[in-house]
């Protein structure tokens, strides 16, 4: 099951107009999906939520009145300017905020759909919402909530090209991470007409905020309202306030109110026909079926491996049709070659060679869209006619069956950016894993993708992940126990949304998804070739890498939101340097990290530990290396440590 908040795509900004003292009227446009309009004629309001990055630039900005409806389209005046002195935007907005800039969404509330405080009180009961230690929960149903002792500023003057980047670009936000950054304060402290940009943890499951705008004896929360579901996961939630009164406030409290969110299942995309089958079986049979499909194909072309392209159709692909169809020359497959992979010589003759002979002999449909099976991942040679095909809109799926011809079933560097540019274009990639004998999708969570059987892809997209490294050595008896209690003492924090991610070997790693198995959660793994790995059929997402690619799969981890380093050695240990690094970076945001583990009586971090608060009294890494660090081997201990660093209740 997706949870979601309804709202529309952002909205655009359509004409912008600045005033002598930089304030700015614009006039923003915003696309209206049908489903929108009709929560709207059902009797919701439509609530203007910015973009998160454009409040956290300290600019404030509202609409003055109501979004005028016009068809399936929505028109809405807003106002703003910036009110963070420090930050020296004011003469870089007009050049910056300029038309076709995105400036937020319309969000529908629907009255009926906010919770109450008794169901607001069993959410939180049952830990489907987490929120800042020191909530409190009104009658009404509203929530009140302080920020974390901190706020955020920019150790250098922005500049023109870096706003207009984070306004503009994609990776603008990731940019904004890296040049804004956090410093710890004992009070929050705004004198009338400032503004203050600061954060606090929160987790959402199945609910949205909204947080409230209007003025209060407090301090008035700017437009970035919206906390959505599943994407509110974090130890840095933004909040961003103005003093709008004419007395100074202390220690601000955002106010909100809490709405049960949208929620359907994620669209089942399977390729083959299985009809009157329970979901458990699907997988497998789409799997024998592709594999009857594949033999089928390998005996038409001798035993060479191949290519089979089917039109497709909006459901299902009948593959024991276009086997069928294969055979008899008729049928849904409308042609079928092989590119052979026995002389696969990187020499550039031999590459030209190859490519001359699939531009000649071997050419996809150019006028349909289709759907690719394919014996193994396409290769340099073969891919460019694949992207071209994808970019004209055609290549609607591509299903293969080995990831190498040379490395069994792990990938290159470059065959990961292949699949990233292949589904940049809508190609749904899909992996007939014979080791695992099950249909994998390629699904993307946080900017990273991985294969996820058919059946859990829901599963997947919901989960919250916490990595856990490790030797492959085995952990003691008691070592083990105690990992067991911790890993359920998270899944008491965190609900059944928990995920753990490892690197899929054994020892620690093993230990780790057996216990997540034992505790029902879903379990994943970073593979790597050349290492001692334990490929268990139970694994619920995972990526492949070859030897080579080490260093891209650490990169992968960043899909987790919290770190657990249990003993280990040089690996584990350049897994912490990479990861403490990634976070200094701004890459990875300031989670609690752990390090779990008793060796001969003694904390097996003890020494790493005195290491790291030796650099950080040394002015060689920064203090919130210590203050977010935990060496332990207690579970309660550790959980304390998490709710205190991340203050949630």
């Amino acid at each position: 099951m997706h949870y979601f908040t309804p709202s529309t795509p952002d909205g655009v900004i359509q004409d912008i107009f600045f005033d002598a003292g930089n304030r700015f009227t614009c006039t923003a446009k915003f696309e209206l999906p049908d489903s929108f309009r009709q929560r709207l004629d059902s009797g919701a309001t439509a609530v203007f939520a910015a973009r998160s990055r454009i409040c956290r630039l300290g600019i404030s900005i509202s609409p003055t009145v109501a979004p005028r409806i016009e068809g399936n389209h929505a028109l809405l005046t807003l106002t703003g300017r910036a009110i963070i002195p420090s930050y020296h935007l004011e003469g870089l907005l007009q050049p910056c905020l300029v038309h076709g800039v995105n400036i937020g969404r319309l969000v529908a509330c629907d009255p009926t759909l906010r919770c109450g405080a008794d169901e607001t009180h069993q959410a939180l009961t049952d830990r489907q919402l987490l929120l800042p230690r020191g909530y409190s929960l009104r009658a009404d149903g509203a929530v009140e909530f302080p920020p974390q002792f901190c706020r955020y500023e920019f150790p250098a003057p922005i500049n023109r090209d870096q706003l207009f980047a984070v306004l503009n670009r994609h990776y603008g936000k990731e940019l904004l991470n890296a040049l804004q950054v956090r410093r710890t304060v004992e009070t929050l402290v705004l004198h009338p007409g400032e503004g203050l940009i600061t954060s606090c943890a929160m987790f959402l499951h199945r609910h949205y905020l909204v947080l409230d705008t209007e003025p209060t004896q407090s301090a008035e929360h700017l437009s970035a309202r919206v906390l959505d579901p599943v994407e509110t996961r974090l130890s840095k939630v933004f909040l961003e306030f103005e003093n709008t009164s004419k007395a100074v406030v202390v220690n601000p409290r955002a106010r909100a109110f809490v709405y049960r969110a949208d929620h359907r299942d994620y669209p089942a995309r399977t390729l083959v026909s299985v009809d009157g089958l329970a979901p458990a079986d699907r997988g497998r049979a789409s799997f024998d079926q592709i594999e009857s499909l594949f033999s089928t194909a390998r005996k038409l072309a001798g035993d060479t491996p191949g290519r089979v392209v089917c039109e497709y159709s909006e459901g299902p692909v009948a593959v024991g049709d276009i086997a069928a169809g294969l055979t008899s020359g008729s049928g849904a497959a409308q042609c079928f070659f092989h590119a052979p992979r026995h002389a696969l010589q990187r020499t550039p003759e031999a590459m030209r060679r190859r490519a001359k002979d699939l531009a000649t002999s071997h050419r996809l449909p150019t006028d349909r869209p289709i759907t690719l099976f394919s014996e193994y991942f396409p290769d340099t040679v073969e891919f460019p006619e694949l992207l071209s095909c994808a970019a004209a809109g055609h290549l609607k799926a591509l299903v293969f069956r080995q990831a190498s011809a040379e490395r069994g079933p792990f990938f290159s560097e470059r065959d990961h950016i292949r699949m990233a540019d292949l589904a940049d274009f809508g190609t749904e990639i899909y992996w007939s894993n014979p080791l695992l004998k099950h249909v994998a999708r390629l699904t993307q969570k946080d900017r990273r993708a991985f294969f996820v059987p058919e059946d859990r892809v829901d599963e997947f997209q919901d989960s919250v992940v916490m990595a856990v490294y490790g030797s492959v050595m085995d952990l003691t008896d008691t070592d083990q126990h105690r990992l067991a209690g911790m890993l359920a003492r998270f899944k008491q924090l965190f609900g059944t949304s928990l995920a753990f991610l490892t690197g899929g070997g054994g020892g620690v790693m093993k230990h780790v998804s057996e216990l997540g198995t034992q505790l029902n959660l879903m379990v994943g793994s970073n593979y790597l070739e050349n290492a001692d790995q334990n490929i268990d059929s139970t694994v619920g997402f995972y990526q492949m890498f070859q030897g080579g690619s080490r260093h891209m799969r650490q990169r992968w981890f960043e899909v987790a939101r919290f770190h657990l380093f249990c003993i280990g050695g040089v690996g584990t240990l350049e897994e912490i340097g990479l990861t403490l690094t990634d976070i200094k970076l701004g890459l990875l945001n300031r989670e609690p990290i752990i390090f779990f583990g008793r060796e001969n009586q003694d904390l097996y971090w003890n020494a790493l530990a005195a290491q790291l608060g030796r650099m950080v009294e040394s002015g060689r890494a920064p203090r919130w290396i210590t203050d977010n660090m935990l060496v332990t081997d207690n579970p309660d201990e550790a959980i304390a440590f998490y709710q205190r660093v991340l203050q949630i209740a």
